[in-house]
């Protein structure tokens, strides 16, 4: 993601860039439509039917909450607390380098 926006040049364009960390909490994700409805020139409306489809489509998202889950799973192991079992490799891989990190 780093390299792609270093790389991208607009130019003169007006461009609205919706961060794609912004998907994930409904707060962030609402704002950044407001945003761009603002710079598009239109009215920001059907505010319960986007935060349903929002709901909707973290339903979908196998990985949606997975950086909350592990950084739980962090403080519990770090404490010496029972912690939930990895789904993936994926976890295991961010857990083990969160501990790694607090080992040095």
């Amino acid at each position: 993601m780093h390299r792609q926006n270093t790389m991208v040049n607009y130019g003169t364009r007006s461009v609205c860039v919706f961060p794609f960390e912004c998907f994930y909490n409904i707060d962030q994700f609402v704002h950044q439509l407001k945003r761009i409805a603002s710079w598009a020139g239109i009215q920001y409306n059907q505010h319960d039917r986007i935060v349903e489809m929002h709901e909707e489509f973290l339903k979908r998202q196998p990985y949606a909450h997975s950086k909350t889950r592990c950084d739980a799973m962090v403080q519990n192991i770090i404490q010496n607390q029972p912690a939930d079992d990895v789904r993936d490799l994926l976890e295991e891989a961010y857990v083990n380098a969160q501990l790694k990190k607090v080992r040095t």
